[in-house]
C-alpha cells in the first residue's frame, strides 16, 4: 500500500509539474515501466481524438507514434454499454496484441484490469507472450487511456501486481485529468498574456505602425505549447516582420491577416525542427484561434492607423486651407491700403526727376522710383494670389509664351553658366489661359532655378501633351530640396532665400495661378539631385465647355 502511495504522489506530481503535454507522457511512461516489472510495457492514449503509442524504443529512449487503427473511436461515450461490456478490449487486444483473436487465451477481468493468459505455451519455438494484462483508465470524461503489460515464458502477474494495477488505473486517471487542467490553464494563461500585451501596445501614444508590428510578432512564440522552438513571421504587403533567431520550416501555422474588404498579408507561426512527436497535431486548436484573433486585430489596428494618418492628412490640408485663405483677405486688405500711398510716391518722384536737380539728388530720386516700382510688383503679386486681379483668358499657344519669357534670361543664364536646353512638342494644342499669368509662371521657375545654381548647371524645360493635358517639364540639375522644406514651398512667404534676395510669395503665386486654370502642379526634387516641376494645364477649359 505504501509503495503505490508513492507511486500515486508521484504521478501526481508530474501532473503539477511545468513541462509540455509531451515530456509528462514521457516521465509518465517511465514512471509505468519502473514500476510494474513487466518484460514488455506499452501506454495507449487519447489527444485530439486520435490514438497514439508509447513503447521503449531503440537507443533507451521512449518512442511515440499515432496509430493507424483505433478500436476506442467506435465505442463512443465512455458511459456506453459497449463500453461497459468490454469488447472493445477484445477488439483491442486482437489488433495490437494477438492478431490470432482471443481464442486461445483465458481472459480475467476485474474492475479496470483485463488479464489474458496464453491456454498452453510452445517450448520448441521462441518464447512467447505468456500473459498480457491491460489496464485502462478514464480522462477528460471521454478520453481513453490503455497500459499494456506482457510477460514472456512462464512468467505471471502475482496477485499483489494485481492490486497495484487496479489502483494505477485510478492513479492515472487523476494524473491525466490534472495534467490536462494545467496544462489547459497554462496555455489559456499564456494566450491571455498574449492578446493583453497586444492591447497594451497598439493603446500606446506615439508609436508607429511599423513598431507596432515588430512587438507583436516579438511577443507571439512565448504563446505557443513550444516556446523555445517557435518563431514568427508577419507578411504585409511590402513589409515583412520577424522575431529573433526566425526559422522557417515545414511545421507551420499560417492564418490571413485581412480586412473587410482588403487581403492584408498572413501571419505565421513556425517550429524550428521537423523531429517533433504529436507531429500531426503539434499546434493546439486554441493556438489557431489565438493567432486568427491576433491576425484580426492587426487588421484592425492597420485599419485606425490609416484612418488616423488619412485624418492628420485631412486636417494638415484644412489648416493649409485656411492659412491661405486668411493669408488671401489679409492680402488683399494690405495691397489696397498700400497701393494707394505708393502710387502718390511714385507720381511725386516722377515730377521730382522731370525738374532741375543736382546730380547726387536724382540719383536718389532714381533710387526712390525704382524702390516703389518694387514694392508695387510685390503688391500685384499680393493682389494675384488673393485673387483680386481676374485673369484674362485667351487661345494661347504656350511654346510661344515660353519663348517670350526666357528671351530676358537667357544673358543670366549664359553668365551664370547655365545652359538652357529646350524640348517642344511641334505642333503643341492651343490651350485658353492668361498670357501673362503663365509668363509669369515661367519666369519665376527659371529664375528660382538659377538661384539653386549658383555652380552653374543646366535648366531643361520641355513641352508635350496627352488628351487631357499640355505638359510643361521645368527640370534644374541645382541643389535640390530636403523633404521637409518639399512639404512647404507653396506656403506664402516661405522661403530659404537671404531677405534681400526673395520675397516667399514666388511659388504660391505660381501655385495660385495653376489652381485659376484649373492645372495641376507636382514637384520632385532630392538635396544634391536637382528639383523638377511638372505642370499639367487642361487643353479644353470651363469657359470652352460653357460657351454656346
Amino acid at each position: 500500500m505504501e509503495r503505490f502511495i508513492g507511486f500515486a504522489y508521484q504521478l501526481l506530481q508530474a501532473a503539477g509539474s511545468e513541462i509540455s503535454r509531451l515530456q509528462f507522457v514521457h516521465t509518465i511512461f517511465n514512471m509505468i515501466k519502473e514500476e510494474a516489472d513487466a518484460d514488455e510495457t506499452e501506454l495507449f492514449f487519447y489527444h485530439d481524438l486520435k490514438l497514439y503509442q508509447l513503447n521503449w524504443g531503440a537507443g533507451g529512449k521512449p518512442a511515440l507514434r499515432l496509430c493507424q487503427q483505433n478500436p476506442l473511436a467506435s465505442i463512443g461515450s465512455v458511459w456506453s454499454s459497449e463500453r461497459q461490456s468490454g469488447k472493445w478490449i477484445y477488439d483491442f487486444f486482437t489488433i495490437y496484441c494477438d492478431d490470432q483473436g482471443t481464442d486461445h487465451w483465458d481472459v480475467n477481468h476485474k474492475g479496470n484490469c483485463y488479464q489474458f493468459q496464453r491456454q498452453q505455451q510452445d517450448n520448441h519455438h521462441e518464447v512467447k507472450i505468456n500473459e498480457v494484462m491491460i489496464v485502462s483508465f478514464i480522462y477528460q470524461h471521454d478520453k481513453m487511456g490503455l497500459v499494456v503489460l506482457k510477460q514472456k515464458g512462464d512468467k505471471t502477474f502475482d496477485e499483489n501486481r494485481l492490486a497495484l494495477y487496479q489502483g494505477m488505473s485510478q492513479a492515472l486517471s487523476e494524473a491525466f485529468e490534472h495534467q490536462y487542467a494545467h496544462h489547459a490553464c497554462q496555455e489559456r494563461v499564456k494566450e491571455l498574456s498574449c492578446l493583453y500585451e497586444l492591447s497594451h501596445v497598439a493603446s500606446l501614444p506615439d508609436i508607429s505602425k511599423e513598431e507596432v508590428l515588430h512587438r507583436v510578432v516579438m511577443m507571439l512564440p512565448a504563446a505557443m505549447q513550444f516556446p523555445e522552438i517557435a518563431t514568427a513571421r508577419m507578411c504585409l504587403e511590402d513589409q515583412c516582420f520577424i522575431s529573433d533567431g526566425f526559422q522557417e520550416s515545414d511545421i507551420k501555422l499560417s492564418v490571413p491577416v485581412a480586412s473587410v474588404n482588403r487581403y492584408l498579408g498572413t501571419l505565421d507561426v513556425f517550429y524550428a525542427t521537423g523531429k517533433m512527436d504529436f507531429y500531426d497535431d503539434i499546434f493546439l486548436k486554441e493556438e489557431g484561434k489565438l493567432l486568427q484573433t491576433v491576425a484580426n486585430q492587426i487588421a484592425l489596428l492597420l485599419e485606425r492607423k490609416e484612418a488616423e494618418e488619412l485624418s492628420r492628412r485631412l486636417q494638415a490640408q484644412l489648416l493649409h486651407a485656411d492659412r491661405l485663405a486668411t493669408i488671401g483677405q489679409l492680402s488683399a486688405g494690405v495691397a489696397h491700403e498700400i497701393n494707394e500711398p505708393l502710387g502718390s510716391i511714385l507720381g511725386f518722384s516722377q515730377l521730382l526727376q522731370e525738374s532741375q536737380l543736382e546730380d547726387v539728388a536724382r540719383r536718389d530720386v532714381d533710387k526712390i522710383i525704382k524702390a516703389t516700382l518694387h514694392a508695387r510688383e510685390i503688391i500685384r503679386k499680393l493682389m494675384l494670389f488673393s485673387r483680386q486681379m481676374p485673369p484674362r483668358k485667351s487661345r494661347i499657344d504656350v511654346n510661344k509664351i515660353i519663348d517670350e519669357g526666357l528671351f530676358f534670361l537667357e544673358n543670366r543664364f549664359s553668365k551664370n553658366a547655365i545652359q538652357l536646353t529646350r524640348h517642344y512638342q511641334q505642333p503643341l494644342p492651343e490651350i485658353v489661359a492668361d498670357p501673362g499669368q503663365i509668363h509669369q509662371i515661367i519666369v519665376n521657375l527659371a529664375v528660382n532655378s538659377m538661384h539653386a545654381m549658383s555652380q552653374g548647371g543646366e535648366f531643361i524645360i520641355e513641352t508635350s501633351s496627352d488628351d487631357q493635358f499640355v505638359l510643361i517639364r521645368i527640370a534644374d540639375t541645382g541643389a535640390g530640396m530636403p523633404e521637409d522644406v518639399l512639404q512647404k514651398i507653396f506656403l506664402p512667404f516661405f522661403t530659404t532665400k537671404d531677405v534681400q534676395e526673395g520675397t516667399g510669395l514666388g511659388l504660391s503665386v505660381v501655385h495660385g495661378i495653376v489652381a485659376s486654370h484649373n492645372g495641376i502642379i507636382d514637384v520632385e526634387s532630392k538635396p544634391e539631385e536637382g528639383t523638377v516641376f511638372m505642370i499639367r494645364l487642361p487643353i479644353k477649359s470651363t469657359e470652352e465647355e460653357g460657351s454656346p
